[in-house]
């Protein structure tokens, strides 16, 4: 039999041994990674750091939680290169550099020149393949030029998600190869032979996509082979999922994407879907059935500012109490030798049609730990809509789409007012604290999402020492 692996080859990690704050680094460390995508069904994954990290920590880790977990994920070794101006992704067999791929061109390149860098690397620099640009591939003009230059192209075509952190395109992104055993040999034989069908989404349709890597094993499969020839059909792979877009995206929705159960609030016109499993992250604001947060990655009602802090903005949190329109939560840091021993303390409270949001820690440790905080809210907003902000402070200002802004906060009074206007709703953003120190605002007319992320002061906790909580109200109003 056939099996049919379902393959990312691009992944980072946030290996502990790494520079805070590296730009090519993930959020998630080796075993989040590995747990990630077991739980979206992944047979094969690539751990591939950029050079100079090294991607053998981060490997060593994950295959000993696969080990420990009793998983069946099959790791792949390799790196990603910096060669003439691109990226290149090189695959490791046993040690030896086995397969180079041309890693997201059209970023790197534009699309114009696509057909011409893919030559030019292949007869210089050993490239046997390409990867589908995974941000070109949810932009549906480029996309559509995509079909033009794929038959000029003289390498196979492969699709990943060149994984950071982003989880619409690490569960949505990825290659099926068809392999005779599940090995890495296996996996590079059938890139180099065509033997594999990659997939990814189009956010237009909001459908999955297919392009064959060309092989008769490859046509055989997606033309429907008898069942006992391959261990899995086509159309195992074609779900997009969350299988609605965003805005229209329910309770189950959500929990079904991030494979948990989530806890409801309700009060008024506003109902809230929060995940304690997932950083107790704040995944669902709908007012009057409208939602209004990005349901995938609005992470975190906290995240650390300078090194994430995966436990805080993922793993999982007691829930201490919960009503019908409150809720808080708390996780005891473990894993960073640098936090451990912090408690992360989050209330979400429905109040007076707004969102009241607090945030505390307390150091449990026997020693000082020295924090630097965000708040990160990620708004909904459809695909290619208009958006704009309107700022009381720190500055008084409209900004219009495309919006890229990092604001600081005068002396006094540090207080944050702002308002992001998107098709059908609006919602009001207001902090005050002396701790704020500065307002990151981004908003593109491609993305799903406007984000801003508050950012407060240093600070250091002493041995049992807390600080006062942050604390955040968001108001939102339809239009």
């Amino acid at each position: 039999m056939i099996h049919c692996l379902k393959t990312n080859l691009h992944c980072h990690t946030d290996h502990l041994s790494y520079p805070p704050g590296k730009w090519h680094a993930s959020s998630y460390p080796a075993r989040g990674v590995v747990d990630l995508f077991t739980r979206n069904g992944f047979d094969a994954l690539g751990i591939t750091e950029h050079v100079p990290q090294d991607s053998g920590p981060a490997l060593a880790v994950a295959a000993r939680h696969v080990q420990e977990t009793g998983g069946s994920l099959l790791l792949i070794p390799g790196r990603e290169l910096d060669i003439a101006g691109c990226h290149v992704l090189e695959l490791l067999d046993e040690n030896r550099a086995a397969l180079r791929i041309l890693n997201h061109p059209v970023r790197t390149r534009g699309l114009a020149e696509l057909a011409a860098t893919a030559r030019r690397y292949a007869a210089e620099y050993g490239i046997e393949a390409v990867e589908f640009d995974m941000l070109a591939a949810e932009d549906p003009a480029i996309a559509r030029a995509y079909d033009e230059i794929f038959p000029a192209l003289p390498l196979p075509v492969v699709s990943n998600s060149d994984f950071h952190g982003m989880l619409f395109t690490a569960a949505n992104h990825f290659t099926v190869y068809l392999c005779a055993e599940r090995s890495v040999a296996a996996i590079l034989r059938a890139l180099r032979a065509g033997d594999f069908v990659a997939f990814y989404p189009d956010k237009a349709s909001w459908r999955m996509c297919r392009r064959s890597g060309g092989s008769p094993l490859a046509e055989a499969w997606l033309r429907g082979a008898p069942d006992n020839v391959f261990s899995r059909a086509p159309d195992d792979f074609m779900r997009l999922t969350p299988p609605v877009r965003f805005p229209a995206v329910t309770p189950r929705d959500i929990e079904e994407f991030h494979h948990t159960r989530g806890l409801t609030l309700r009060h008024g016109e506003i109902v809230l879907h929060l995940l304690p499993e997932r950083g107790a992250r704040m995944a669902g604001l709908w007012l009057s059935g409208r939602q209004v947060v990005d349901p995938i990655l609005n992470a975190a009602v906290d995240s650390e500012a300078v090194a994430e802090v995966f436990e805080a903005a993922t793993e999982p949190f007691e829930v201490v109490e919960a009503g019908e329109n409150h809720a808080t939560f708390e996780r005891l840091l473990r894993d960073r030798p640098d936090f451990a021993g912090v408690v992360y303390r989050k209330s979400i409270r429905i109040q007076d049609g707004s969102v009241l949001v607090s945030s505390e820690r307390r150091n449990t440790s026997a020693r000082e730990v020295l924090l630097n905080d965000a708040l990160r809210f990620r708004f909904l907003k459809d695909y290619a809509a208009h958006v704009s902000c309107d700022l009381r402070a720190p500055a008084c200002e409209r900004l219009d789409a495309p919006i890229n802004a990092r604001l600081e906060f005068p002396a006094e009074p540090r207080r944050c007012d702002l308002t992001f206007h998107a098709p059908g709703y609006a919602v009001n953003l207001c902090c005050e604290d002396e701790r704020l120190e500065a307002l990151r605002l981004a908003a593109r007319p491609a993305d799903g999402f406007a984000q801003a992320v508050l950012t407060f002061k240093p600070q250091t906790l002493p041995p049992g020492g807390a600080s006062p909580a942050y604390r955040v109200t968001l108001t939102p109003r339809l239009r």
